[in-house]
C-alpha cells in the first residue's frame, strides 16, 4: 500500500538518523576545537613604499581585536575587505600601539563601513616629542586629536593603554593579554624619546605559548628594555618597525629570544641595507622570518601549548 510504514522503513530511519546525529556531533566537535584556540592574523598593509600594521586577534568566547589599522587609503582596500570576507562587523578592541598615521590612520575607514568598535584604546601623544617630529607623515596631535573626536562621535569609548593593564577577552583561564611597559615619551627613564619608543609593549600569553607585540619601538627604549625589561622572552616576535634597523637594538632580541620573527613591513625593505642589522641577527641565530608584503595574510593558530603558521 502506497505510503505505508514498515520495520524495514524504520530500520533505516533510525540508521539514517544516527549517522546524521553522529555527523552533526562530529561537526559540533571540530568548531569546539576551533574556537579553542587563538587565531592571531598579521593583515598585510603595507604597499608600494608605504609599512604598516594590522592584527586580528580571535579569541575563545567569541571576542575579536584589532592591533592598528595601516594608513587610511591602505585599509581602505587591504584591511576592509579582509575584515569583510571574514564576515567581521564587530570588534570588541581596537588598539592603536602608537599614534603614527601608518598605525591608527584607517580608524575612520573602518566605522565609516559600518564596523562597530566597543573599546578603543587610543592615547594622544605628549605634545612634546611630538612636536619634534616635523617629517611627513610624523606625529600630528590635531589630526590624532580629530580622529579621536570623530570616534566618540561615532558612539565608540577611548580608552588609555597604562602600564600593567591587563586586558581580560573571557574567562578562558589560558588567555591572558597585558601592556607591559608604556612610556610617554616625555617624561622617561632615557629622557625625550621618539614617538616610536612611547609605543605599548604588550604580551599576549596562550597557554604555555607567548607572544611580544612592541609596536615600534626604537633604540632608546629598546636598549633600557633590554637590561630591565620583565617579561619579554615570548615565543613569537613581533619584528618592531617593520624590520628596520633603526628599531630596537640587538640586545633586545636577545631578551626576547624568540622562535619566530613576523614583520608587518615589505619585503623590499626587509632585504635592504635598511634592515640589514635586524634581519642579519636573525639569520645567524637561525630564527624563522614571515614577512607580510610576500602574503594576504599570516594566520597563527595558538592552542595552549603549541601553534601553528599559515599563509593567505
Amino acid at each position: 500500500m502506497s505510503g505505508a510504514i514498515n520495520k524495514t522503513n524504520l530500520s533505516l530511519s533510525a540508521i539514517l538518523l544516527a549517522v546524521l546525529l553522529g555527523a552533526f556531533a562530529l561537526a559540533n566537535n571540530f568548531k569546539s576545537a576551533a574556537n579553542d584556540k587563538v587565531v592571531w592574523t598579521i593583515i598585510n598593509v603595507s604597499h608600494g613604499d608605504r609599512t604598516g600594521d594590522a592584527h586580528l586577534l580571535q579569541i575563545p568566547g567569541g571576542e575579536t581585536w584589532l592591533i592598528d589599522t595601516g594608513f587610511a587609503d591602505l585599509a581602505e582596500f587591504m584591511l576592509l575587505p579582509y575584515l569583510q570576507e571574514k564576515d567581521i562587523q564587530h570588534l570588541d578592541k581596537l588598539i592603536v600601539s602608537h599614534p603614527h598615521r601608518n598605525h591608527y590612520g584607517g580608524i575612520h575607514v573602518l566605522l565609516n563601513a559600518g564596523i562597530t568598535i566597543e573599546d578603543l584604546y587610543f592615547d594622544a601623544p605628549h605634545p612634546t616629542p611630538c612636536a619634534n617630529e616635523d617629517w611627513a607623515m610624523g606625529c600630528d596631535l590635531e589630526h590624532v586629536l580629530n580622529m579621536q573626536e570623530y570616534a566618540v562621535q561615532s558612539g565608540v569609548e577611548i580608552k588609555s593603554l597604562e602600564p600593567n593593564l591587563v586586558l581580560s577577552a573571557n574567562p578562558h583561564k589560558n588567555f591572558s593579554f597585558q601592556v607591559l611597559y608604556r612610556f610617554d615619551g616625555n617624561d622617561t627613564p632615557v629622557g625625550i624619546t621618539s614617538i616610536n619608543d612611547t609605543s605599548a609593549i604588550m604580551r599576549m600569553d596562550v597557554g604555555e605559548v607567548s607572544v611580544l607585540f612592541p609596536g615600534d619601538i626604537g633604540n632608546q627604549i629598546g636598549e633600557h628594555l633590554s637590561s630591565i625589561g620583565d617579561n619579554l622572552d615570548t615565543d613569537l616576535l613581533s619584528i618592531p618597525h617593520h624590520g628596520v634597523s633603526v628599531s630596537a637594538p640587538s640586545s633586545f632580541f636577545d631578551r626576547v629570544s624568540p622562535e619566530i620573527g613576523f614583520v608587518s613591513g615589505l619585503n623590499s625593505l626587509w632585504e635592504s641595507d635598511r634592515a640589514a642589522r635586524i634581519k642579519s641577527y636573525f639569520d645567524v641565530k637561525q630564527i624563522p622570518v614571515y614577512v607580510s608584503d610576500k602574503y594576504r595574510a599570516i594566520r597563527v593558530e595558538i592552542n595552549d601549548d603549541d601553534y601553528e603558521v599559515y599563509t593567505e
